[in-house]
């Protein structure tokens, strides 16, 4: 099964492949199925996943991404993922051209991962709303106010 044909089988939207994010999808698959079959060649698979990043949009990355499932396990994406994600990291703290490329990289793949946390973005906003709440909180009793009704504060 051709791999857009599997992520569709999936409930996978390809809407946003371009011809060039195709062609990159199915040199990922080709990764992925190296990757499966040859642990000597780990190494080199996970760097031409690397490699080839940059021939794909990063809003489509997630869709390289789910394709390891196709050849390994659903529990091998994330893990394989995450390897990829190290070398970006290393190649960013040893890049010395100034181009910023692996740094970009790196913080693309982070969001990607971010993003597909569940509720992640909604546990973000409460989290900054708690925090705010907090400090509203510590001014008012600071300025003499209780902190259920902003009511002046009596000694308990």
């Amino acid at each position: 099964m051709k791999p857009t044909s599997w992520l569709k089988a999936n409930k996978h939207s390809l809407g946003a492949l371009t011809g060039q994010d195709h062609r990159a999808l199915e040199a990922f698959a080709a990764i992925w199925e190296l990757l499966a079959t040859d642990s000597d060649g780990r190494r080199a698979a996970v760097e031409a996943a690397v490699a080839l990043l940059p021939a794909m949009q990063p809003k489509c990355w997630p869709l390289a991404k789910e394709l390891i499932a196709r050849s390994m396990d659903w529990g091998d994406r994330e893990r394989v993922w995450l390897e990829i994600e190290a070398i970006v990291a290393d190649q960013a703290s040893h890049d010395t051209t100034g181009t910023a490329r692996w740094t970009v990289l790196l913080a693309d793949l982070q969001a990607m991962r971010l993003d597909a946390m569940p509720g992640y973005r909604q546990r973000q906003l409460q989290e900054q709303e708690h925090q705010a709440a907090l400090e509203r909180r510590a001014a008012a009793r600071v300025d003499g106010y209780d902190r259920d009704d902003l009511g002046p504060s009596e000694d308990r």
